[in-house]
């Protein structure tokens, strides 16, 4: 499913957040009375997870082992499974991935046109809202324009607005190394700019109260280096040793895995032998396995520097949005009252796993493979106050078909049960490969069903297409959404191209409407980003008082005008 390329850029918005906010919840998370008595019972969910992530950290580092025993036969199989994934992934959006990381350092520009449409049909298409209203959908676009130079710190941004074929608004806003600027061409034809180190200075004279930053750099509020919050490779490779061959698979003996030969297993017209591998750990082996754990992690340097490198980093961004938005002033962690809080946090985590009052889980894991290691089947199951299951199925159904299965359930002990399962069968053609798959949540009063069509094109410009239809529980009224998406990506000339096509059919809620919609998007990595220049404009911090409260009523009767002459053209058509 959706596992196709995708060159959009990772937003991350930190604005929201004030200082008092971040330091709140920087304070309720590490709190060191926070842990109450009513969490007891669920830890052993939070348990479970961690068991399952070191179990895959251990498969990674482990991969290599020659001694043949169910301990290692375990993790040999789970490493060449997690190995299968990433070199799909790689195949599939190994080079999306690459271009994005490039988008991060190199100047590039792009534009991105939208468009929308809409259809209706039987008593839809004779509405007189819908008559109304369809002309202006279809023939109403946006278009972005849009280049940054992280080097620099330049960058540029040009919006077009048409609505019912009358074109709206447009505007540019530029940064150079030299001016701020913004152009609103249907209030004032020239850029209006302020020169980068007098925009403090100008800002105090519209606004003697104004107590933000003297300058004001775009590149670094809208750009967040996030690559800055993620384990470095050398930090990377400490954890994966460190908490996977030196801890997890060091600490669990080969006493702890047992091996079946020539187990049967089914799966609809499919049965095969198997060979069960098991590993078996009963609570007071976890308790042991995790408060060794927590315990190791305490005393690690490494990580307490990669976490005290990780919040500086934040700290940096959030002063770069604090530029812009004043609730974000001042909005900074304190690193070493975090770090304390931290290590506090943890030793109140190692005494309540300690805590024999404390029911801990059993895990039972169990992988199905076959006679080439490769696992067909897991079953891993928490058993506590209350139980956690978890199934995966890949099985081959013939030369060019497959059959996978996830199922979650979680039963907690004095809470409702929810379970989420996905089928999906895969097949190859020559023409590419086909996805369905059949997605139900459920809780302990309804049901939600999805169902997932994807077709993966073959060849570099291929369509790809996918189709979600939601099955509503409360109208039995289908929601469709279909998507087409043709993407081209070529690294070494640096370009990437998308088109994508969506439609949404939600006849509970507009019966007889199809809303569309077409994006159209093109990326170039390039020195030459189209850079406007600004200060060929009007300098606001060169203007007498006298001439920028002329400006600022020029620019006030400008728009009103515009406003209703679009009103008055926008009318005329109806």
């Amino acid at each position: 499913m959706f596992s196709k390329k995708d060159t959009g850029t990772a937003t991350k918005d930190l604005r929201s957040k004030t200082s008092q906010r971040v330091q709140s919840e920087i304070a309720a998370s590490v709190e060191p009375g926070a842990t109450t008595s009513s969490k007891k019972p669920k830890i052993w969910m939070i348990v479970a997870a961690v068991v399952v992530v070191i179990l895959a950290v251990s498969a990674i580092v482990f991969a290599n082992q020659s001694k043949d025993n169910p301990k290692n036969a375990f993790f040999k199989a789970e490493s060449a499974a997690l190995q299968e994934m990433k070199d799909s992934f790689d195949e599939s959006s190994g080079e999306a991935w690459d271009f994005q990381n490039r988008l991060l350092e190199e100047p590039s520009k792009s534009t991105l046109d939208i468009s929308a449409s809409v259809k209706g049909t039987g008593e839809m298409a004779n509405d007189p809202t819908f008559q109304m209203l369809k002309p202006i959908l279809d023939s109403s676009s946006l278009s972005i324009t849009s280049g940054q130079n992280y080097d620099t710190e330049e960058m540029y941004a040009i919006l077009d607005v048409i609505v019912g074929g009358t074109p709206f608004l447009s505007g540019e806003v530029s940064q150079t190394t030299e001016a701020l600027g913004i152009k609103l061409p249907q209030f004032y034809q020239d850029y209006l700019y302020v020169p980068n180190d007098q925009f403090g200075d100008f800002a105090r004279r519209i606004d003697p109260a104004y107590a933000g930053p003297d300058t004001v750099n775009l590149m670094t509020y809208f750009a967040m280096d996030y690559k800055a919050l993620l384990p470095t490779e050398e930090e990377w490779d400490h954890l994966m040793t460190a908490y996977g061959k030196d801890y997890f698979y060091e600490n669990i003996s080969e006493e702890q895995f047992t091996a079946e030969d020539n187990q049967p297993f089914e799966q609809g017209d499919v049965s095969m032998d198997l060979r069960n591998i098991t590993l078996q750990l009963e609570p007071e082996e976890v308790r042991t396995l995790i408060a060794g754990y927590l315990e190791k992690i305490k005393s690690d340097e490494t990580v307490k520097s990669m976490v005290e490198r990780q919040v500086t980093a934040l700290n940096e961004s959030m002063a770069q949005q604090a530029q812009l938005d004043p609730t974000m002033a001042g909005a900074t962690i304190n690193i070493e009252e975090m770090l304390s809080n931290w290590e506090t946090s943890l030793d109140d985590a190692i005494a309540e796993v300690n805590d024999r009052e404390l029911v801990l889980p059993s895990l039972t894991y169990t992988i199905k493979v076959d006679q080439d290691n490769n696992i067909i089947a897991r079953n891993v199951n928490f058993e506590g106050e209350g139980t956690m299951t978890v199934v995966t199925q890949d099985v081959p159904t013939g030369d060019d078909t497959t059959s996978k299965v996830f199922d979650l359930q979680i039963k907690p002990a004095d809470e409702a049960s929810i379970g989420l399962r996905a089928e999906t069968d895969v097949s190859k053609t020559e023409a590419g490969q086909q996805e369905v798959t059949k997605v139900l949540f459920n809780d302990e009063s309804t049901e939600y069903t999805f169902d997932i069509k994807a077709i993966y094109g073959e060849g570099e410009e291929a369509t790809d297409s996918y189709t979600l239809t939601f099955n509503d529980p409360n109208t039995n009224t289908p929601i469709i959404v279909t998507m087409d998406v043709a993407s081209t990506i070529d690294n070494d000339a640096g370009t990437a191209n998308d088109k994508i096509d969506l439609s949404l059919q939600a006849d509970s809620i507009a019966p007889g409407m199809t809303f569309g919609l077409d994006l159209d998007s093109s990326i170039e990595i390039t020195e030459d980003i189209g850079l406007p220049d600004p200060s060929q404009g009007t300098n606001l911090a060169e203007l007498s008082d006298q001439e920028l409260q002329q400006l600022m009523m020029e620019l006030q009767t400008n728009a009103s005008t515009f406003m209703q002459q679009f009103m008055g053209g926008f009318g005329a058509g109806f």
